[in-house]
């Protein structure tokens, strides 16, 4: 079940209601977040569905790759990608994404996924590592680290 109309007060469902009018057998994932609800004491995970997920990773990995042009094969690299993420335990909980903790991760993962696309059909990266290993360092390396330093503050004068 996709409620994907933002924000979360205009959502055709509430997770909560798919989940209790299935007795916690649907699969949701929503345009903005909705809390996990426990269902015959089996506790319903939402995923959150948008483009957070695949964009972040797809735009780094052009940035890295400099294609000529984003082909649908490079789309669905980077879906694919993000599919292969989800693991098991994620599964049992129902998500339909990786949790959103781990978005950093999935972008690196999907940047990868964006560039060995782009050396496979010879669009752009040919400066680049070839193997996932190398590749993931590099992506790794070239992310923006949203770090900020202390702020100063000036004397008054």
């Amino acid at each position: 079940i996709f409620p994907l109309s933002n924000p979360t007060s205009k959502a055709e469902i509430t997770a909560e209601n798919a989940y209790v009018w299935t007795n916690g057998a649907a699969i949701v994932a929503s345009g903005s977040p909705f809390p996990s609800i426990e269902v015959n004491g089996k506790l319903c995970t939402p995923s959150q569905g948008n483009n957070m997920y695949v964009f972040p990773g797809m735009g780094l990995g052009a940035s890295l790759a400099q294609p000529t042009y984003i082909s649908d094969e490079v789309i669905v690299a980077a879906s694919a990608c993000l599919q292969k993420l989800l693991t098991e335990e994620d599964r049992q909980k129902g998500l339909l994404y990786p949790p959103i903790s781990t978005i950093r991760e999935v972008s690196k993962h999907i940047a990868v996924a964006i560039i060995q696309q782009c050396q496979k059909e010879g669009l752009g990266a040919a400066n680049l590592p070839t193997s996932s290993e190398e590749l993931l360092a590099h992506v790794q390396k070239q992310m923006w680290q949203p770090v900020y330093a202390p702020p100063k503050f000036m004397n008054k004068i």
